[in-house]
């Protein structure tokens, strides 16, 4: 399974969220996993924890194996960008179309983080 993840800022007036999360999912040929049904706000967290805080924000599936996660406006905002410029950790709950419940999880890095830090700096100018 491979996953593709851009975050932006929205610039679109008829969008009620300060942000948005664009997930795809492809899985393999020969992958167990299949289609992606449903995800659920990611949860970012530090290494050590188990679990995460969650992103506030509405998912919504655009089509089979695409999602777009609008994050929500207002004070929320602050907290949302917070998480996501100093946590490393995404995690990204899942449904599968197989009714299996499932988990991605992945880390910023080092290019990620610098990604990340550069974009919400420039956001907030």
């Amino acid at each position: 399974l491979t996953v593709s993840m851009i975050f932006e800022k929205n610039t679109e007036a008829t969008l009620p969220a300060s942000h948005t999360i664009k997930l795809r999912f492809k899985a393999g040929p020969d992958s167990v996993v299949g289609n992606v049904k449903q995800v659920n706000v990611p949860q970012m967290r530090r290494e050590e924890a188990p679990s995460g805080d969650p992103i506030m924000g509405i998912p919504v599936p655009i089509m089979e194996n695409s999602f777009l996660i609008g994050l929500a406006r207002g004070t929320a905002e602050a907290t949302n960008l917070d998480l996501i410029a100093n946590r490393l950790w995404f995690d990204v709950p899942m449904l599968l179309s197989s009714g299996k419940v499932a988990k991605v999880t992945f880390e910023k890095g080092v290019a990620g983080e610098r990604a990340i830090n550069e974009a919400v700096a420039s956001w907030s100018k």
